[in-house]
């Protein structure tokens, strides 16, 4: 099966490596109420999320996994591809990526893509460039690795941080290393340290037949993708909410590509 992508509102298409793409939206939180179906900008997230997988993917390679009626009606509304509603027990706040993949995965049969994108409804801001990029550059490298993720580099060097020993008093560093001179990474200035990167929520690609083996999301080879400002947001707690409202509503320059405020402004 070969896949199709699309560009802009036009709905172009044009041939794209063969790749799905999973659209994880279980109902409720823990940190944000209902956090999927919250509206931003009018615009539940989980919406925000399809409308972003839909400047690149036909919706027919568009899955949601999900446990809710509600969310799964999206599936109807923007004709999507079908898979059958995520079980309870790979839907719990604690349950790992890799069951409900693997779900997804073998729920599509013979129908399966050889590769998939995960979007996850948290990150509102990404643009329909940064979509294509990822892609080609997954297809540039993919004989070479296994998946692709987002990162971006660390605000807060683990260099800084500290673990709490089990005396409930003494501070052990989560990076016990020192430079040449003998002097502990923790008391060095930040320039002086490796760039350390963090993965965010902006996606993840992976090949299917290496998620199958290793049972793991991501496999055994990692490319990167670097990402900055709006494009690694992500909303997980009530303050990145508000956050995000306030970046949207103040129409920041560095939103104007994103594809929930060319949405919100028929652009």
């Amino acid at each position: 099966m070969m896949g199709t992508r699309c560009t802009g509102r036009s709905r172009n298409l044009v041939l794209v490596y063969d790749i799905g793409c999973f659209i994880p939206a279980r109902k409720g939180s823990e940190r944000v109420k209902n956090k999927n179906l919250r509206p931003l900008g009018g615009v539940p997230l989980v919406e925000i999320a399809i409308l972003q997988a839909l400047t690149l993917f036909d919706p027919k390679q568009v899955y949601l996994s999900t446990d809710s009626d509600e969310i799964y009606e999206y599936t109807t509304k923007y004709g999507l591809g079908n898979l059958p509603k995520r079980p309870a027990r790979f839907s719990r706040a604690d349950s790992p990526d890799i069951q409900w993949v693997l779900h997804a995965i073998e729920s599509l049969g013979d129908l399966k893509p050889r590769g998939f994108m995960i979007l996850r409804p948290t990150n509102p801001f990404r643009s329909a460039k940064m979509l294509h990029d990822v892609v080609d550059a997954f297809e540039q490298n993919i004989n070479r690795f296994d998946s692709l993720r987002a990162v971006q580099a660390c605000s807060e060097h683990p260099a800084k941080m500290w673990k709490i020993a089990g005396d409930g008093k003494t501070l052990l560093p989560i990076l016990p290393f020192m430079s040449l001179d003998g002097t502990p990474w923790h008391s060095q200035p930040y320039q002086s340290l490796p760039e350390i990167y963090v993965q965010n929520a902006s996606l993840e690609i992976a090949l299917t037949g290496r998620i199958l083996e290793t049972k793991s999301i991501a496999g055994a080879t990692i490319q990167a993708f670097l990402t900055s400002n709006v494009e690694g947001f992500d909303i997980n707690s009530e303050i990145d909410f508000v956050a995000a409202e306030v970046l949207l509503k103040n129409s920041s320059r560095e939103l104007e590509n994103s594809v929930i405020y060319r949405f919100l402004n028929g652009s």
